[in-house]
């Protein structure tokens, strides 16, 4: 169980990183206008997040979830999704 927990937040970790690549073509973009480097970064990270979401969800639905309705660990699992909402947040 603390496996998948630790492995489901390292996602996110990554997925953190890269959204802050995003967010800064973003505001170069907003700042400076349309670049071809700038639309590369934006292309790259997104198709990264998306994978990397994709996969994140298997591991939800095909491990997390199975253990959730086969033990009292809503406390956890809750704990975890607020942390995800922090993450998102930045």
């Amino acid at each position: 169980m603390i496996d998948i927990m630790k492995e489901l937040k390292k996602d996110y970790s990554h997925s953190t990183v890269r959204l802050g690549f995003i967010r800064d073509a973003a505001y170069r973009i907003a700042e400076n206008g349309i670049n071809d480097g700038d639309l590369e970064i934006l292309k790259k990270y997104i198709v990264e997040i998306s994978e990397e979401m994709k996969e994140h969800r298997i591991k939800e639905e095909e491990e997390l979830f199975p253990m959730v309705e086969h033990h009292d660990i809503v406390k956890a699992l809750i704990d975890v999704m607020k942390q995800e909402h922090i993450y998102i947040r930045l």
